[in-house]
């Protein structure tokens, strides 16, 4: 996104902080509305198109949170091709499960599938399947890895983008394997 022709709304409850921020982001050259307080950003959003929100977190009217939630609901009601961009900036913006590009904490593979060049993993009883292609970036460490290194119960961490019903594995880190522990030296 060029930053020129980015829009953003700035919010807080504190006119000192909020005139601060917007006159620091004009000199970048960025267009920049503003909201004193959480309320008066929901309103603005029913009327105008912003690409980025930066809001403070603690208001007195509705909180940070609170805003962010009620723009993606105005996303959600418009039809997708309208704003296409605009809710895939607030699907990143909020932390939400329906978040297309996925950060994963650590699972397990449950299953490696070499002609569908794909993994399945775990984490308690949630299972997704992953599809991995010649972009998808594999490590451990510092060292790049094959597809063929990925093996059942492998511990990993995963990056994705969803597209349509996929899960395109972006990255997959592999956890360092556990070092056997030391036998305690006999006496």
């Amino acid at each position: 996104m060029n930053k020129t022709s980015a829009h953003l709304l700035v919010v807080d409850d504190d006119p000192v902080t909020l005139n601060l921020l917007k006159e620091v982001l004009l000199k970048e050259g960025y267009e920049v509305a503003t909201a004193l307080g959480g309320e008066e950003a929901i309103t603005q959003g029913m009327d105008n198109f912003f690409d980025i929100i930066i809001t403070d977190v603690r208001m007195m009217d509705k909180n940070g949170m609170e805003v962010l939630r009620s723009f993606k609901k105005l996303v959600e009601k418009e039809p997708w091709h309208k704003n296409q961009n605009r809710q895939n900036l607030l699907q990143q913006l909020l932390l939400h499960p329906k978040n297309p590009n996925w950060k994963s904490s650590a699972v397990d593979i449950k299953n490696v599938d070499a002609v569908a060049k794909s993994i399945a993993v775990v984490k308690g009883k949630a299972e997704k399947t992953f599809v991995v292609d010649d972009k998808t970036k594999i490590t451990i460490g510092k060292d790049t890895l094959s597809f063929a290194y990925l093996k059942k119960d492998m511990n990993v961490s995963l990056e994705y983008n969803k597209v349509g019903d996929k899960l395109i594995a972006v990255a997959i880190k592999v956890a360092a394997p556990k070092a056997p522990p030391e036998e305690a030296p006999k006496k």
